[in-house]
């Protein structure tokens, strides 16, 4: 049975705010929800208790009315922000069924009133509406655009980011070029990244920016040839993010896919320059040009091996193991013993790339001095000298640590692919 509609009308101006918020309560269980009921809902949407606002809310979300729907999906063109809020809000709760009057306002003649439609259909839109909101791409209203690009970037397609780039060759307004691009980067498509590559340097560095970033995070490995190429005609800044855009892709690739790219030496050049730079990431620049120098060019990593900066030393250790010229071992073993552990590993693992009877005098000396990490890593690296004196050394470190079981598995390991491969090589040598 329908409640007394004017006993509930009347309790809803009670100074008792107890009162109003039984009377709003009551609403939903009304047979038939008039205009005049939902008026007096949404007037409820400002009364100064918060238990009668959450159960006009409420009420609003519950009851399912086209009518409820075509009165929020008004408010959200209403100059009262606490209305239009509310509006935003039940109307994501609504979905799909809002849709459809949602879109009759995007012809609307009020640019405020396009401007929120497509605000709420990006949250409770689906593609099936890209097309509609992509129109808007074209609006003269630059909020409108803004509006229409942020929307297709949560419900877009493939489809959507071609509209998009057609709009960011042709958009004036940078910060209607940034959330283009920004919606691009969550579509995410390679093919879009390759267009993005070749759009014209405006200048302006903000968008660039924001175009490298975008291009690190949905292309393939194939375009780092091309942000490569594009390094001699941008801004040092402009270089550095091109730079970080690239290791982005590296991380997502792995370090190998630089040995299938040539570049030219005017971009050579410029990676030298760079690394005389007071620059963020600089071990960026010292690991990618660590790729395209040749042996004779060493020299140029030697400074960072005794910087502050670990990632800059790290970075310069493993540049010296990729260049492999065999007089960068005496400054490695120069800077051994003063580094930290993880340091130390990777010296370790560079020197391993060479055969110099320094390296070995240098660990059968040091090696009693090191942790049980840095001892298991010289004996895999003295392995390639093995002789008595090793296999004696080993020895000594199976009793030294024999309470260590971790250290002896690991040492025993070794030992035995040693001796396998010691005893192969003279049966072969017989």
């Amino acid at each position: 049975m329908s409640p007394d509609r004017e006993k509930i009308i009347k309790n809803i101006f009670s100074k008792d705010r107890n009162k109003r918020r039984e009377a709003v309560k009551k609403f939903k269980e009304f047979d038939k929800i008039d205009e005049t009921l939902i008026n007096y809902l949404i007037l409820m949407l400002e009364d100064n208790d918060s238990g009668v606002v959450d159960a006009a809310y409420n009420a609003l979300v519950d009851i399912d009315s086209e009518l409820v729907i075509k009165k929020l999906v008004n408010l959200i063109s209403t100059r009262n922000i606490k209305l239009r809020s509310y509006a935003f809000e039940i109307l994501n709760q609504k979905g799909k069924k809002a849709t459809n009057d949602l879109l009759t306002k995007l012809k609307s003649e009020n640019a405020d009133t396009r401007k929120f439609a497509l605000d709420v259909l990006g949250e409770v839109g689906t593609s099936e509406y890209e097309t509609d909101i992509a129109v808007l791409l074209k609006d003269e209203d630059p909020n409108v655009r803004y509006a229409a690009a942020e929307a297709l970037g949560k419900i877009g397609t493939s489809k959507s980011a071609y509209k998009l780039l057609e709009q960011l060759k042709k958009e004036k307004e940078i910060w209607v070029k940034y959330v283009i691009i920004d919606s691009l980067s969550k579509i995410g498509n390679e093919k879009i990244a390759e267009q993005l590559i070749k759009l014209p340097l405006s200048g302006d560095s903000y968008t660039f920016e924001s175009i490298i970033e975008t291009i690190s995070k949905i292309a393939d490995k194939s375009v780092i040839q091309q942000m490569l190429n594009i390094l001699p005609m941008v801004s040092e800044y402009e270089k550095l993010k091109i730079i970080d855009a690239i290791f982005n892709l590296i991380k997502k690739y792995g370090e190998n896919i630089l040995l299938k790219i040539k570049i030219d030496s005017d971009i050579v050049d410029i990676l030298k320059a760079l690394l005389k730079k007071e620059i963020e990431n600089k071990h960026y620049v010292i690991i990618l040009l660590s790729y395209f120098v040749n042996s004779e060019d060493y020299f140029l990593f030697l400074p960072f091996l005794e910087s502050d900066n670990e990632d800059e030393k790290v970075a310069a250790i493993l540049a010296l193991k990729r260049v492999q010229n065999p007089d960068s071992v005496k400054y490695l073993l120069k800077i051994f013993e003063y580094n930290n552990t993880y340091v130390k590993l990777n010296i370790i693992e560079t020197l391993n790339k060479f055969e110099d009877s320094s390296i070995y005098e240098k660990f059968i000396s040091c090696i009693n001095d090191e942790t049980e990490t840095v001892k298991i890593s010289i004996c895999k690296l003295l392995t390639k000298y093995y002789n008595y004196e090793v296999k004696k050394l080993f020895k000594n470190l199976l009793k030294e640590h024999r309470n260590d079981p971790e250290f002896i598995k690991n040492l025993k390991k070794i030992i035995l692919e040693t001796d396998k491969s010691f005893f192969g090589n003279n049966k072969r040598r017989k």
